[in-house]
């Protein structure tokens, strides 16, 4: 409810709203891992999966009241659903190797991501009702990451030096629709580099000093890309 400025602080306009709303959801999990180990080092291996689904309707009615008797009253139904499915599944690997002088390991990455949602709005008087197309949204997004692993750590007397490089490369698929506005494909390729180097010397039993480096690159979500304003 809106008012004026006057000392009454007299009603301008008034919506009065009432909103109902269901959701369902569900959440599935899968984990399974191994590890072999052997004389100075060991050899693993993991799996992943996660799978949500959710499912929402809802009803909003509102009655709106304005003082200027050239605007009517009016009544308003919004009503949709939407749905969403996500679904991620992730596989590591690797092995490592460890003597008094280095530790050096090696890890593969690969993970693949689905991701799907649908909103349909409709709008009306309560009687006649039609499409929402502004609020309506279709949208699935699927990647496809590799990452390659290389971990070495060397120890000189009280010296110790870590290297932590992973390279990934990731391609992505976007196909999204928003009402009249945006109808598009898209596809991106990116292969990112990250690097972690850290240097530790023990000068006593009691002090030390130590230094770390770390460099990441992370894109924009490729839906921030495309060319479209709201």
């Amino acid at each position: 409810m809106t008012y004026d400025n006057n000392e009454k602080g007299d009603a301008v306009n008034s919506r009065d709203a009432h909103s109902t709303s269901k959701a369902d959801n569900y959440t599935l999990n899968f984990y399974q891992g191994l590890t072999r180990y052997f004389d100075k080092g060991s050899l693993w291996a993991q799996l992943r999966a996660n799978y949500t689904s959710s499912q929402n309707d809802f009803v909003t009615t509102s009655d709106y009241t304005y003082r200027d008797t050239n605007l009517p009253s009016t009544h308003e139904v919004q009503n949709g659903e939407s749905e969403a499915h996500d679904f991620d599944v992730r596989g590591d690997f690797g092995c490592n190797r460890i003597t008094d002088a280095w530790q050096i390991g090696f890890g593969y990455k690969l993970k693949y991501t689905n991701n799907f949602y649908d909103a349909q709005r409709m709008r009306g008087d309560g009687i006649t009702q039609y499409p929402d197309l502004t609020n309506s949204q279709h949208s699935r997004y699927q990647e496809l990451n590799n990452g390659l692993q290389l971990d070495v750590m060397e120890k000189v007397g009280g010296w110790n030096l870590s290297q932590d490089i992973t390279l990934k490369n990731s391609t992505e698929w976007l196909d999204y629709t928003r009402g009249t506005a945006l109808d598009t494909l898209a596809r991106r390729n990116t292969l990112l580099p990250e690097i972690n180097i850290g240097f530790k010397w023990k000068a006593t039993k009691t002090s030390s000093f130590e230094v770390n480096f770390a460099w990441e690159t992370t894109p924009p979500s490729i839906y921030s890309t495309l060319g479209y304003v709201d």
